[in-house]
């Protein structure tokens, strides 16, 4: 036998709330490297002009990682920096911090670069 712990009506509205907002945040992120994935993918080559956009990227990813709690290695915590800058966790949770960042920029690095190569006509034109 399976047991299953019951739901409330706010863990349930938090999951699909925040699955939402995670699958949002993550499409910005798409967004915000879409000039980046665009000039790699049309000049094969990439200019420094989209340090800002990695730095808005990065950050969002980070407020994903940290303080939405929407990640499976980290799960529904939030870490955060005290007014100082000192991070309130050890180095492996940071670690493991860079390691999700990582994995949501590449992703959404992947996202946009697929959308540009389907929709590559229509952006030449």
């Amino acid at each position: 036998f399976f047991f299953f712990k019951q739901k409330t009506a706010y863990e349930i509205s938090a999951c699909l709330v925040g699955s939402e907002m995670c699958i949002r945040d993550r499409d910005s992120i798409s967004c915000i490297l879409g000039g980046r994935c665009s000039e790699e993918f049309f000049f094969g080559k990439i200019t420094t002009g989209a340090y800002d956009d990695l730095q808005k990227a990065a950050q969002t990813a980070y407020n994903i990682v940290t303080k939405f709690g929407m990640t499976e290695k980290l799960g529904f915590v939030g870490y955060y920096e005290d007014q100082y800058g000192q991070k309130k966790f050890s180095e492996d949770t940071a670690d493991i911090i860079d390691q999700e960042m990582k994995k949501i920029v590449d992703m959404s690095s992947e996202r946009a670069r697929e959308i540009i190569r389907e929709k590559k006509d229509l952006i030449r034109n």
